[in-house]
């Protein structure tokens, strides 16, 4: 009869272990799925909270760039003479007021601190359905880091020449385009463009605001943002931008979170460019 009991005792024994060993990976399970949804859902908050503040760190500088039109399209700016004529520094068609009121303009900015460069291209040539045959840089500022880029002929610069034609054709909106390494210095940028009309309509020229994309650099245009902190977290985040079908990475952790996928997306809508923070 001992025999028997023992073992009852020994099949109670391993169906309660086996039963506590389920509970217990059961409950590991539950764990380490809210662990999971509590990343998931952590990082879906922390693309939408970085992504925000990208959206207003963007749009707050390009709001500048229809600033400017304005002013250059009312003639208050004075910022183009009636002849073909450069400048002793460079700048062309400017009289010495216009040169000064852009300054001032451009001074006044209270984000100039994060552009590197506000510039007027201006539409020189016959047009051709309503495009010049050149887009000229006739001003810049600051100057010293920007004006070797004066003078040039961005219709002739390879890969900026579709990107000036869109800015023509999609009249008064602001069209972004980049990151791209720009002429002056290899500098990797973003910048919006808008058009500027003549009375008559026909093209002025346009408006350039560009951002610094480089994170080393000191008027890096998202240095407000404190990415950082998403590392001290552990995440790993890449924002991009969508060109034609590729990504287009804007800033991003590390060199591999580039080629991340699946991880919690936030679209930062900008004027004619769509822009995503992936956060994982």
């Amino acid at each position: 009869g001992m025999d028997k009991k023992r073992g009852y005792n020994i099949k109670y024994l391993l169906l309660f272990t086996s039963a506590a060993a389920l509970l217990c990976a059961l409950a590991a399970y539950i764990s380490i799925n809210d662990t999971y949804k509590y990343t998931r859902e952590r990082a879906a908050f922390l693309a939408e909270s970085y992504g925000s503040q990208t959206r207003y760190e963007l749009m707050d500088l390009y709001d500048d760039a229809f600033v400017l039109r304005e002013l250059i399209q009312q003639g208050m700016l004075d910022a183009k003479g009636t002849k073909i004529a450069v400048h002793e520094k460079g700048f062309r068609n400017m009289s010495e007021l216009g040169i000064q009121r852009m300054n001032n303009v451009c001074t006044a900015f209270d984000d100039m601190a994060l552009i590197t460069n506000v510039s007027l291209a201006m539409a020189e040539g016959p047009l051709q359905d309503g495009i010049p045959e050149k887009t000229v840089i006739s001003y810049c500022f600051p100057y010293e880091i920007n004006k070797s880029a004066l003078g040039k002929n961005l219709m002739i610069q390879p890969k900026r020449d579709d990107a000036i034609r869109k800015v023509y054709r999609k009249q008064g909106e602001l069209v972004i385009e980049g990151p791209f390494r720009r002429i002056q210095d290899n500098e990797l940028v973003l910048t919006g463009r808008v058009a500027v009309k003549n009375s008559d309509g026909s093209p002025w020229g346009l408006v350039a605001v560009t951002l610094d994309m480089n994170p080393a650099s000191p008027k890096y245009a998202l240095q407000n943002i404190n990415f950082a902190a998403l590392q001290g977290q552990k995440y790993r985040y890449h924002l991009y931008k969508i060109e034609n079908g590729a990504k287009l990475t804007i800033a991003a952790s590390d060199y591999a979170a580039m080629a991340m996928t699946g991880g919690m997306k936030y679209d930062i809508e900008l004027p004619n460019a769509s822009c995503i923070i992936e956060v994982d």
